[in-house]
């Protein structure tokens, strides 16, 4: 774990805030109660993993106040993209399964739990093996500012909520899928797990079972939630392993803290 400041302090550097900036979304994340309130400094609350998913997706927003809570009347941007989940027609595809699988998530796991779980193996440091990536060789770059490794993007659509996670498939996961007898050739190349309103997911559920009740309810609301969210500008803003690594840097250096010898 590690605390709410460090990962501020590193996130505002690789996106070119300040720290206030960043702050001021995880007071936002507190104020509405998808943060448990800490205080500051000496003695401040750790921060799970799960919390540093929550601020990278809240950095998403346009501003802190954008993470309105439903309870006060306005529509919630943290709410909305957080409960995204997997487009019902891609839960079958052989890589997306395969996918979840490595990252332990079932059919019901949301955008946010999506966030989480590749967060983790960033701070873990097994991205790598979900996610395509081959080093430069030394000296290639000659730039320490270049991120050097397994690279993934996480987007979000508006104004009717939408996401995407985009990578390239790892060696290990093509090789899983061969195995299972899966052609891996049109998985070459960047893939992107689509998201979409929870709505769809009960929808197709319902279909299943056949409930024509259920059916028509779900198709409703889907309509309602379309047409509540049919006004505005389109827009599309993502953000990359760069964030990821800022995040999971925060934890490492926390844990690395922890694990130093104590001088007498």
């Amino acid at each position: 774990m590690t605390t709410a400041a460090k990962m501020f302090e590193k996130l505002s550097v690789s996106i070119n805030r300040s720290f206030s900036n960043v702050e001021a979304y995880g007071l936002a994340l507190s104020k509405y109660g998808w943060w448990s309130p800490g205080k500051r400094g000496r003695g401040a609350m750790p921060r799970s993993v799960m919390d540093g998913g929550k601020l990278l997706l809240a950095i998403l927003a346009t501003g802190p106040s954008e993470l309105t809570s439903r309870e006060q009347g306005v529509e919630s941007f943290f709410l909305d993209y957080a409960n995204l989940r997997v487009a019902p027609n891609m839960l079958n595809e052989p890589w997306v399964r395969c996918v979840m699988g490595e990252l332990g998530l079932g059919n019901d796991a949301g955008f946010l739990d999506f966030i989480a779980a590749f967060l983790a193996r960033y701070i873990d440091g097994t991205a790598d093996r979900i996610i395509f990536f081959s080093p430069d060789p030394p000296g290639f770059h000659g730039d320490d500012d270049v991120y050097e490794g397994p690279n993934i993007e996480i987007r979000i659509k508006g104004p009717n909520p939408a996401g995407g996670i985009r990578f390239m498939l790892s060696h290990a996961v093509l090789n899983k899928l061969e195995a299972d007898g899966v052609d891996t050739e049109p998985l070459m190349g960047t893939k992107e797990i689509p998201f979409a309103h929870y709505f769809f997911a009960h929808l197709a559920e319902a279909k299943k079972k056949g409930d024509t009740l259920e059916i028509e309810g779900f198709a409703g609301a889907i309509r309602v939630v379309a047409e509540n969210n049919a006004r505005g500008i389109g827009f599309e803003r993502f953000f990359g392993a760069l964030q990821f690594e800022a995040i999971a840097s925060a934890f490492r250096e926390a844990s690395d803290n922890l694990e130093a010898p104590t001088e007498h």
